[in-house]
């Protein structure tokens, strides 16, 4: 006969050090001047780095003294790099080992929907606009994306429907509607599991001693 298979919702774990950090954070006050965090997985985003770059000049009219914390991917980084010369406020980085600073300093996310990306950025409750990738394997993004949205802790923007004036007017929405950026907020944040290294780790010990015993 065939074992019986138990699935457990653990969440995704994440480096102690980082979730701590992450669980503690308070975010920056209202009112003050944004920062945006673009996030396009491990290889970057072509279609986020160009709707960002397309977008950047009526962000910054629309919120004024805004900054970028953009991590291009390295194909694209030479090119970001040169067009965010002239901007000060930016901090341009084909890759980041610590994203810690990033997480902190950050008042709104333009990231794809990975799991590792979107378990961090709901630790720390960071709005955030999610752009699936959408050939992932089996679209697994889109529905990591719904699994947010539906719960009104992200926006969801199809990749199909990313252009720059797009990613302004849901930017637009999310921060200057005051109580809907409370609210995606805190909805981001009570999904967070920051126990998911010990729950997986609980769950093996369990596991072992099962099989000791029998």
């Amino acid at each position: 006969l065939p074992k019986r298979v138990l699935f457990h919702h653990t969440g995704i774990p994440i480096r102690p050090e980082l979730a701590e950090k992450l669980a503690s954070r308070r975010p920056p006050p209202l009112g003050g001047p944004e920062r945006l965090l673009v996030l396009g997985g491990s290889q970057g985003a072509r279609a986020l780095n160009k709707a960002v770059v397309g977008a950047l000049p009526s962000l910054e009219l629309e919120f004024p003294g805004l900054s970028v914390v953009h991590i291009t991917g390295r194909p694209d980084y030479e090119a970001l790099a040169a067009f965010y010369r002239s901007r000060p406020n930016a901090e341009v980085h084909p890759f980041l080992e610590d994203m810690t600073p990033a997480y902190l300093g950050s008042t709104a996310a333009l990231t794809r929907a990975g799991a590792v990306s979107l378990a961090e950025l709901s630790l720390a409750g960071i709005p955030s606009v999610v752009v699936p990738l959408p050939h992932s394997a089996d679209d697994h993004q889109t529905a990591n994306a719904r699994f947010y949205a539906e719960r009104g802790a992200a926006v969801l923007l199809p990749q199909s429907k990313l252009t720059p004036s797009s990613l302004v007017r849901e930017m637009v929405e999310l921060l200057h509607d005051r109580e809907k950026r409370i609210a995606v907020s805190t909805a981001f944040r009570s999904l967070a599991r920051p126990d998911a290294a010990r729950a997986v780790a609980d769950l093996l010990l369990d596991s072992i001693a099962e099989r000791r015993a029998a």
